[in-house]
């Protein structure tokens, strides 16, 4: 396929120059970013980390599990959960499905996973999908 079309506005994409872009232009790019940030369920960056700590509290309370939110930005972890005596760390990142339905958290920043759970929220779909500390998906937190 050497053609298709625009996303934002319909024009042709030339797909010898652009083999993977989704727009025609840097501008129709931006109009659709900027579609995206007034989404009622998207938030600006400064908010979206915060926003999603406290989607996946919810959903971990939900769960009948006890949630403890860090209070400090600089923090190791974001979240602790704990049932009974066993107690988790969790660290929380924003991330969308991409294409073929593969969830993309976020960069790991952190050079060694300090974490027991990585919770990916995913704004689009109001979802959480969890990962063990090797990063393997995981259906619940076995608790």
């Amino acid at each position: 396929m050497l053609s298709s079309n625009c996303e934002k506005c319909g024009n042709l994409i030339d797909r010898i120059r652009h083999p993977k872009s989704r727009f025609c232009s840097m501008r129709c790019c931006g109009k659709s970013w900027k579609g995206r940030e007034c989404h009622p369920l998207l938030h600006p960056a400064n908010n979206a980390g915060t926003i999603g700590e406290l989607f996946v509290a919810n959903y971990f309370l939900s769960m009948g599990l006890e949630c403890f939110r860090s209070l400090s930005p600089a923090s190791k972890t974001d979240l602790i959960i704990k049932k009974g005596d066993k107690t988790l760390s969790v660290e929380v990142k924003t991330g969308h499905y991409s294409r073929k339905g593969f969830v993309i958290p976020t960069p790991l920043w952190k050079k060694t996973n300090i974490f027991d759970v990585l919770a990916v929220y995913i704004p689009e779909k109001q979802d959480v999908v969890l990962f063990d500390k090797n990063l393997n998906p995981i259906q619940g937190v076995g608790m």
